[in-house]
């Protein structure tokens, strides 16, 4: 059996390419298969050769297995070659139509194939198309992804911004929240610190007047010869043990005017004791003779006749010859014997000629070279027969003394003597701050209104204006008070001011009423209620208690009226009463 099979037709479905390849492959194949089966020639056999043995070794058997076959075989090799032939002359039928089907389909592979191409050649446009259509969205992808990121990453960015300007914010806030609150606390420290050292000064400040106010009080009582009365200051004085030494001279001075010899005496022998060295120990000497004196104690019982005799020579040289009579009041000041009236006698005779010589021999009394006594009889006299000679005395102990008791006196003098300019050198520029009041407020005696107003413009504490409104009050300065009243800031100064425009009458109302409807301060208020009161002035207050809406303030205001004893007053609270 021929091991080819070639089909007895062509497949017409199969591409025509196809085709043409199977039939080539099935020409190729059937030469082969013809060569395989077509023996190499050999020898004729002679026609008396009998059937030929051939030894045929199997070629599909399994290696494994030796077997040799012998096989009787009868070649008809007619009817072979007439079938080779067959197999040929198909084969050749069958290329020749395989060729003539693919001659005729050619032209429509050729047609496919142009197809195909064109359709290849608009896939890769489209593919072509596609991809840049890809590529573009890909890159607008990515651009869009960039910008997203970027946008992300600009609003991260924003926001740690915005979280860190936040934080540095609150940051900023909670440290100046720390600094104020430190700066709140420093400040209440150091207002603290500033009211305890005002406090202190203060203190100070009315203790050395309390002091300054005693020992003035027991002078103008010895002055005034009131004795029993300089008596207790100058105990008062010894208790708080200060100025002793001039307290137990002057205690003894009364003692012995008193005619208490024994207890002026054990003053005296106590000051030398205690205070030795104390000029108020040298004039307890002389004044411890005096004493003795009168007591029966010199062999001199006609002293006080002679001292009346003295001091009648004395008044009578000055009034003839003034001249002649000058050594003698000054040796009478010198000598130690001399009595103490002879010495206040001749002071006052050399205080009256304002000579030049008599003033350096009151200066010299001034001075203190003399006695204690005698040096504050020496400045008072320069302060009442004033001149410029007597108060250049007093400028060069004022600036010479430490003695503040002593400076006060001088001031006293100044504003005696009418020098008001000294008295404003000293309100400007004493550092003692009880002097530098003493000299603000002698001002106002002086009526020195307009010293004083520029020196409240100027004024760097709250204790110093309330000085300088003081002095006005006293000079009976309405406009400045008035003025001080309305823009000072320090509340306790308006008050003060607010408060002295009630002590100043009546002139000063139209101001108060003024400042009442402008206020919005209660207790500043409350003071110009208290000032219409000082001032008696029931008609303003009538007003102010029927208008006021405040019932705190309209109740301050009933209650001034209730102490008023005016027929105004008396009206309302009648009108009070039916309501």
């Amino acid at each position: 059996m021929n091991p080819l099979r070639f089909p007895t037709a062509m497949n017409t479905t199969m591409p025509p390419r196809q085709i043409f390849i199977t039939a080539l492959l099935a020409v190729l194949a059937l030469g082969a298969t013809a060569r395989a089966q077509d023996p190499a020639p050999s020898p004729s056999p002679s026609p008396s050769a009998s059937p030929a043995s051939v030894k045929v070794e199997p070629r599909d058997v399994d290696d494994d297995v030796d077997v040799d076959v012998d096989v009787d075989v009868h070649v008809d090799a007619d009817r072979i070659e007439a079938e080779v032939d067959r197999a040929n002359a198909s084969a050749r039928r069958e290329m020749e139509r395989a060729l003539r089907e693919a001659e005729i389909s050619r032209a429509d592979i050729e047609k496919e194939a142009r197809k195909a191409a064109k359709n290849m050649a608009l896939t890769d446009a489209q593919r072509r198309q596609l991809s840049a259509e890809a590529r573009a969205t890909a890159e607008a992808a990515m651009h869009e992804s960039r910008a997203s990121r970027e946008t992300a990453m600009r609003e991260a960015m924003q926001d740690a911004q915005q979280e860190a300007r936040e934080k540095a914010l609150e940051e900023r806030n909670r440290a100046r929240e720390r600094q104020l609150e430190e700066r709140e606390r420093a400040r209440e420290k150091a207002q603290e610190a500033r009211e305890r050292e005002r406090e202190k000064r203060e203190a100070v400040r009315e203790e050395s007047e309390r002091i300054d106010d005693l020992y003035d009080e027991a002078m103008e009582s010895i002055d005034d010869e009131e004795w029993s009365d300089a008596l207790r200051p100058l105990s008062k004085l010894m208790s708080l043990n200060v100025k002793v030494d001039a307290a137990l001279y002057w205690t003894s001075y009364a003692q012995a005017k008193m005619n208490r010899a024994a207890a002026s005496l054990a003053s005296l022998a106590r000051l030398q004791k205690e205070f030795p060295t104390s000029r108020w120990a040298k004039e307890g000497k002389a004044l411890e003779l005096e004493v003795r004196g009168k007591a029966g104690q010199t062999p001199r019982p006609d002293q006080e006749d002679d001292a009346d005799l003295k001091l009648m020579a004395v008044s009578a040289m000055a009034q003839s010859d003034p001249q002649e009579a000058l050594p003698v009041l000054t040796k009478i000041l010198a000598a130690p014997s001399s009595s103490r009236r002879v010495k206040e006698r001749s002071l006052f005779v050399l205080a009256q000629m304002g000579t030049e010589q008599a003033s350096s021999a009151i200066a010299e009394v001034a001075r203190g070279n003399s006695s204690p006594e005698l040096q504050r009889k020496a400045i008072q006299y320069l302060g009442v027969f004033g001149g410029p000679t007597n108060r250049k005395v007093l400028s060069e102990v004022y600036s010479s003394t430490t003695d503040n008791a002593l400076r006060k006196q001088i001031l006293n003098s100044f504003m005696v003597s009418g020098d008001r300019a000294r008295v404003l050198t000293a309100a400007k520029t004493e550092k003692d701050p009880a002097l530098r009041s003493t000299a603000i407020r002698l001002l106002g005696v002086m009526q020195g209104t307009t010293e004083l107003g520029q020196m409240y413009a100027t004024a760097a504490t709250a204790d110093e204006k309330k000085d300088i409104l003081q002095a006005l009050f006293v000079g009976g300065a309405t406009d400045q008070v008035a003025a001080a009243a309305r823009s000072e800031k320090d509340k306790e100064v308006r008050l003060v001011a607010v408060r002295n425009l009630g002590l100043m009458g009546r002139k000063s109302e139209t101001v108060l009423a003024e400042l009442y409807r402008v206020e919005t301060d209660p207790e500043v208020k409350k003071e110009v209620l208290n000032a219409f009161f000082l001032q008696g002035n029931a008609v303003r207050l009538v007003e102010i208690a029927k208008v006021e809406k405040d019932p705190t303030l309209k109740k301050e205001a009933v209650h001034w009226l209730s102490l008023t004893n005016s027929k105004e007053a008396r009206a309302y609270m009648i009108e009070l009463l039916k309501d």
